[in-house]
């Protein structure tokens, strides 16, 4: 047995991590730290030089990638227990919220776009109208709460060591005119811009590469710390939906290898957004 000793305090964090992200607890293996009878947790309090430590007994080698899963929920615990999001929390939906921490922890991230540009790539502008066009209508200060949210959100891309970023965007997407030409506009320079960040590729399908998978759908996919952390965001009317089967992930990293092969090089997707733009 392999014995991983948590502080409580990283423990309690761990806890925590845990009830914001749900969808993590699906992935674990047989040691769920959660508030649950400790037999099935294997999680016991031991007493004399790590008093009152939390102890996680991990099976060794049989399930050595459980050993290096908590090893990677503790780093991400001691790191970001109070993200910048949570001053959103009740404010906003924890869907929202969900989706602000996985990008914190992710090593890359992948996504597909048929309708919408990016979230991390949109101006205010642009993010404006989507916002004002939901139904039922969103009251004008969650409008403002969303607009700050996705302000942040943004930040990730922006840092010292950010992580890789690969976009794929369909041309239907770049010719939306939501605000009317001059936002259209503005959010495709924008995008140009950020396209020449060293991070960041950006490549764009146009009408002419004809079908691919899951058309109209989003797709976010994040690299997390460990495989196993890997997780598929995809948009739905209700609500952004996390997806972390193995089953589900290979479909989507399939999906988004299918549509970057069909996509434009970087430096003809940088010309072919110029263009749209010009015509504006």
């Amino acid at each position: 047995m392999h014995h991983l000793y948590l502080a409580d305090d990283v423990g309690i964090e761990l806890v925590e991590l845990f009830s914001r992200n749900p969808q993590l607890k699906d992935r674990l293996p047989a040691c769920l730290l959660d508030r649950v009878p400790a037999q099935e947790l294997r999680l016991d309090f031991e007493t004399g030089d790590e008093a009152g430590a939390i102890v996680l007994d991990v099976p060794v080698p049989r399930d050595l990638d459980g050993v290096v899963l908590v090893e990677a929920l503790v780093s991400m615990a001691r790191s970001n227990g109070r993200g910048w999001w949570e001053r959103y929390r009740g404010a906003l939906a924890p869907g929202l919220l969900d989706i602000a921490e996985l990008e914190s922890h992710a090593v890359r991230m992948r996504t597909a776009h048929t309708a919408h540009i990016p979230g991390l790539f949109q101006t205010s502008d642009h993010a404006l109208e989507l916002f004002r066009a939901v139904l039922p209508p969103l009251p004008e200060h969650e409008v403002a709460l969303r607009l700050a949210f996705r302000a942040e959100r943004q930040q990730v891309l922006e840092g010292e060591n950010p992580p890789e970023y690969v976009g794929v965007v369909h041309e239907a997407a770049l010719r939306m005119q939501f605000g009317g030409p001059k936002v259209a506009r503005a959010q495709l320079e924008h995008l140009l811009t950020v396209s020449e960040r060293p991070a960041v590729r950006l490549v764009v399908v146009p009408f002419a590469a004809g079908t691919f998978p899951g058309a109209g759908q989003t797709v976010n996919y994040l690299d997390g710390p460990v495989p196993q952390l890997d997780t598929a965001q995809v948009d739905n009317s209700h609500g952004p939906e996390f997806l972390g089967e193995q089953a589900q992930l290979a479909k989507y990293r399939a999906h988004l290898d299918w549509m970057e092969r069909i996509a434009l090089s970087p430096e003809d997707s940088r010309d072919f957004i110029q263009g749209i733009a010009n015509s504006l």
